[in-house]
């Protein structure tokens, strides 16, 4: 299947959507000073099991 070169800017945005989204999930926020990142994936963890 060949993507039309039309679609690259939809394609770029919507990647970049969705990894932002996934990384928000998994704790990744943007917080200051660095501290406290990981605990959404500590939560994802304890959720799932």
């Amino acid at each position: 299947m060949k993507i039309h070169p039309r679609h690259y800017p939809t394609i770029i945005l919507a990647a970049f959507v969705v990894f932002l989204l996934l990384g928000l999930l998994l704790g990744f926020s943007p917080e200051r000073g660095g501290e406290g990142g990981g605990r959404g994936f500590l939560f994802l963890l304890e959720a799932v099991a």
